[in-house]
């Protein structure tokens, strides 16, 4: 509860009761809360005893933003620069978390310039760190944000790319990045002239931008303007490194205009490209089928099993896919391969019994179940016996 924790701390620092730590944590608290004014005590304490602590002078000029406005928090951000300075304490830390705290309080301008310098710091003190950087990462993320509140679409993309090609091979923070970059896109002001001006990049120099394009047209589809997507999406197609990502947002497009039959040959594509994503054959064979064409629907569901022949899981997904469909016989020798190729997973068995039960094999379902309780299996497999115990007695009861 922090509205309890800050009320406890705050009546310990006007007792003078209250550590160094405790005086931290109590203005990081109120700085969450939305309390600026509260914080100048505290701060102002903490500065008196640590003149060179670069934290407490970054959430000053939060605080003064918030309170006295952008002059009084640039003039002050001013002074503690240069007392960080003449102390010997400015370094690329110092100058990112004045950045970050800038930012919060408004000072656009002054975290722009602050985030350029702890970046061009951060490169030159760590030349061999290309990729898989979390720190300079989240340096341009940050700025990427900061450029496009003042206005600066093309720049701010720059940053969030940059955050991106920081992240190297790592998907999560890759993911984060792309979310960065959609912010930007989606909260530009200007975004037909960015459009604009990445059509004329793209001429001048022959190279194609494929994650910043991608991100124009998904934005573009949310908008519902998805022929001006499609438009940028075709010309990424043979182009971009990620096909699976490209055909999927045509996939997008092509629904968004209502066209049937060019959504699925991108989702072929799309399949084609990451051919062991089962979830997508079943999609296909879906659409296939609502479109009335057993026979191609079929056909994909046969291929996702050829796919992994000898893994269980391409034939619990085609089990499950024909079960759908209402083709109980062909899911039961499905879920026949199941039982054959995980015999130690029970989950198998059950799945089985319960698709011969609703095909009317009722005297097959029970020697399955019969086989499945007579065997010992781990105890993590006790909810899936228990289910088995009560599949078995609504079949006696059947009988």
């Amino acid at each position: 509860d922090e509205p309890a924790a800050i009320m406890v701390l705050q009546g310990s620092w006007k007792r003078g009761l209250l550590t160094d730590a405790g005086s931290r944590r109590l203005v990081g608290l109120l700085l969450r809360a939305g309390r600026y004014k509260e914080c100048v005590g505290p701060l102002e304490a903490l500065l008196k005893l640590y003149p060179t602590d670069g934290g407490p002078h970054a959430q000053m000029v939060q605080v003064l933003g918030k309170t006295k406005g952008e002059k009084a928090a640039v003039a002050y951000l001013k002074k503690a620069r240069q007392q960080l300075t003449d102390a010997g304490q400015w370094n690329e830390w110092i100058a990112a978390t004045l950045a970050e705290y800038a930012f919060q309080g408004g000072l656009l301008r002054s975290a722009e310039e602050l985030y350029v310098e702890a970046i061009v710091i951060y490169r030159r003190n760590n030349p061999q760190r290309a990729s898989g950087d979390a720190t300079l990462a989240q340096y341009y993320r940050t700025q990427a944000l900061v450029r496009v509140r003042l206005g600066r679409t093309v720049e701010a993309v720059d940053s969030a790319s940059s955050a991106i090609v920081s992240w190297g091979s790592d998907r999560s923070g890759r993911m984060d990045g792309l979310a960065v970059l959609r912010q930007v896109l989606t909260e530009a002001k200007d975004l037909p002239a960015f459009v604009t001006h990445l059509e004329a990049e793209a001429s001048r120099t022959g190279l194609e931008n494929p994650l910043v394009r991608r991100a124009v047209a998904e934005l573009l589809i949310e908008r519902g303007e998805c022929k001006a997507a499609l438009a940028h999406l075709d010309v990424l197609v043979g182009l971009d490194s990620d096909p699976v990502a490209l055909h999927g947002v045509r996939v997008k497009a092509f629904d968004c205009l209502k066209q049937g039959a060019a959504a699925r040959t991108a989702l072929a594509e799309q399949i084609l490209a990451a051919p062991y994503e089962f979830d997508r054959y079943k999609e296909l064979a879906r659409r296939l089928a609502d479109a009335k064409e057993p026979e191609e629907s079929t056909r994909v569901l046969t291929g996702m099993v050829e796919v992994l022949s000898g893994e269980a899981a391409s034939h619990r997904a085609l089990a499950e896919a024909l079960q759908e469909q209402g083709r109980g016989a062909e899911a039961i020798v499905q879920w026949e391969h199941v039982v054959r190729l995980r015999g130690e997973d029970p989950l198998g068995y059950l799945d089985l019994a319960r698709a011969q039960l609703a095909d009317g094999r009722l005297l097959q379902a029970g020697l399955v179940l019969a086989k499945l309780l007579k065997t010992e299996w781990h105890p993590d497999f006790s909810g899936v016996v228990e289910q088995a115990r009560d599949l078995l007695k609504d079949l006696e009861q059947k009988k």
